[in-house]
């Protein structure tokens, strides 16, 4: 037998790893988008073959069902395409994650752990901001202040990690957000930026976590009387939510755990503000960060 190429082997090889990831749920809604899309095309093929029996014409009544025939086929062709992309678009978003879900939730726990026991033994007690990557920082931080205070940020570099009150800067340390490669990894999965987006663009790229990768269970961003609102439920790590919640509560309001983290930094990247957090509500399993957005200038 004639012996295939390496680079189809590898081909077929990366299909075949991508069938297997696809979601039984992600099969279901592509392929019901998909069938829903050839069913649109099929009647704006039928509507235009209507459209050329009865041409051509000069009966007025003829050239009104032209006209409705015509109108009527541009509008399946929009469903069609819309239907068709969105059923593709399903069936590569909506995939199982490469890491089962038992050992990126124990991965989770120990980072929040680490961070945890830093800021304990730190003594820092105040509440977190997110600062987006602006002028030298090229990547997002977030600050962990010694206690709650007006803030007033040092001279931001990347190799920044102590802040000692300099110049009457905010005491504290600066760390990556535990979120920052989830939600770079949205973005490439995407092909998006959140970067100076707004809030109703990210609300919508971050649909990945909830119907693409089932990460939450439901998300929100709002603004009211002031504040910016982030309300999130988790899903494929609920357990895991509920034990940090238990055991090390101020989590939530000084570093998050990396889910929540990636909301909170894409909210200061898509709005190019400090997300300071305020307070956090994270007594069910419901957790509500109330945010104030800092301009930085």
């Amino acid at each position: 037998p004639t012996m295939e190429p390496p680079s189809t082997w590898r081909v077929r090889r990366a299909r075949a790893g991508f069938l297997r990831k696809v979601t039984v749920k992600g099969w279901v809604l592509g392929l019901t988008l998909v069938a829903a899309g050839l069913a649109s095309l099929f009647f704006a093929v039928s509507a235009h073959l209507d459209v050329l029996d009865l041409m051509p014409t000069t009966d007025p009544d003829d050239l009104q069902r032209i006209s409705d025939l015509e109108d009527q086929r541009a509008v399946l062709l929009n469903l069609a395409f819309g239907a068709l992309f969105l059923g593709v678009f399903a069936m590569f978003v909506m995939t199982e994650r490469t890491i089962p879900a038992d050992i990126a939730q124990r991965q989770m726990m120990s980072q929040v752990r680490l961070t945890d026991e830093l800021v304990t033994n730190l003594n820092l007690k105040g509440s977190a901001a997110y600062i987006p990557a602006k002028f030298a920082l090229t990547r997002e931080k977030v600050l962990i202040p010694a206690k709650d205070s007006s803030l007033a940020l040092p001279i931001m570099t990347d190799d920044l990690v102590f802040s000692l009150g300099a110049d009457r800067a905010t005491l504290g340390i600066f760390l990556t957000p535990p979120g920052l490669d989830l939600l770079d990894g949205f973005e490439r999965d995407l092909a998006v930026s959140n970067k100076d987006a707004g809030l109703e663009a990210l609300e919508g790229n971050m649909q990945i976590a909830k119907l693409g990768l089932g990460l939450v269970r439901d998300f929100k961003i709002k603004e009211r009387n002031g504040e910016t609102i982030l309300r999130i439920e988790h899903s494929a790590f609920a357990d895991g939510c509920r034990t940090i919640r238990a055991l090390m509560p101020d989590v939530c309001r000084q570093a998050a755990c990396p889910i929540c983290s990636a909301f909170l930094t894409g909210i200061a990247r898509s709005t190019g503000k400090i997300a300071k957090v305020k307070r956090v509500e994270n007594d069910t399993d419901r957790i509500q960060f109330h945010l104030e957005l800092v301009p930085w200038e």
